[in-house]
């Protein structure tokens, strides 16, 4: 028998962690099917696997059957969100994502640690590990690189990459950043919080991502720049543009949503090498980034899944433009 509505009070805590105000693990489900099913997509978003997913989408059928959802806009959205998750983790289940190999043996240096950085060190090791074994056919290029966690390991990875020592690759490393210092940065999971600057909103940190950086940044082509419209004109600074040649590796940290990810895939794919460019969506495994997983749904025909470190961040294979 169906009741009602999910209770008011679980439907506020669900909507809180969809728009990221609420972190998981600040969740005491209490029994609720509905917090429960948010908090086990929370773990299998931080780590993939067969089994979960498996559960998962019984435990989405069975909550969404357990309710009826017309009692307002937050009963709708959650359901939206649980129907297009399910549907989603159903066409998931013939994916081939390789979890955790080859990477968690990677040792970074000390300089790359230190860097105040949102990254999971895991995927940390991801990075040096991409940036080790690229072909070299293309530019790496990072899309919000913030204090230089990502871009130092990357770094640091290229540096070992036996096609770039030999002459033979010719992949350079490009950042992109508006570089504007906002409040919420300071109030994240950052690694060595005591090292983050102190600045005043908008005030610009490039400065302080080429001092946490000094071991990596000479090897950088590092660019100030925002999406086109709005965000260049607000923050004062030139609008993304990619005009340098092929791309070999791809990551994306530049915010959770749609227009965003469309916004930079119109720019940077005809540049993206099909059948060989890796593209990584750092933001991938956060409960509030839906807007992510829909845009790589919707170019499930161009991007097919490769890679997922325990963490947030999922690659892709570029497959080719349809």
């Amino acid at each position: 028998m169906k009741i009602r509505s999910p209770p008011e009070s679980e439907l506020l805590e669900a909507c809180s962690l969809l728009s990221g105000e609420l972190k998981p693990g600040t969740l005491s489900p209490s029994g609720s099917p509905l917090l429960t099913v948010l908090q086990r997509l929370a773990w299998f978003l931080s780590d993939e696997s067969d089994e979960i997913r498996s559960i998962l989408i019984r435990e989405i059928e069975a909550t969404l059957s357990l309710y009826y959802w017309d009692g307002g806009p937050r009963a709708r959205r959650v359901a939206g969100f649980l129907q297009h998750v399910g549907n989603a983790l159903r066409r998931q289940e013939g994916d081939a994502v390789i979890s955790n190999v080859g990477w968690l043996e990677e040792v970074l240096p000390d300089a790359a640690w230190r860097i105040p950085t949102m990254i999971q060190p895991s995927t940390m090791r991801y990075y040096a590990w991409l940036g080790r074994n690229i072909k070299g056919i293309g530019h790496v290029v990072e899309l919000g690189c913030f204090l230089g966690g990502a871009t130092a390991c990357l770094v640091h990875g290229m540096r070992k990459n036996n096609a770039i020592i030999a002459g033979e690759g010719k992949s350079e490393i490009h950042v992109f950043d508006s570089f504007r210092w906002f409040p919420w940065m300071a109030n994240q999971d950052v690694t060595n919080p005591d090292q983050l600057p102190v600045l005043q909103p908008r005030q610009c940190f490039r400065e302080h991502f080429e001092r946490a950086c000094a071991a990596f940044v000479e090897d950088v082509h590092v660019h100030e720049g925002a999406l086109p419209g709005r965000l260049a004109a607000a923050y004062e600074v030139p609008a993304v543009r990619w005009t340098g040649g092929a791309v070999e590796l791809l990551v994306v940290d530049f915010g959770d949503e749609y227009t965003v990810s469309q916004e930079l895939w119109l720019e940077f794919s005809p540049s993206l090498i099909p059948g060989e460019s890796i593209v990584v969506f750092q933001q991938y495994g956060l409960l509030r980034s839906q807007s992510v997983w829909r845009f790589c749904e919707d170019h499930r025909s161009e991007l097919a899944p490769l890679h997922r470190p325990t963490g947030t961040a999922k690659s892709f294979r570029f497959i080719g433009r349809r």
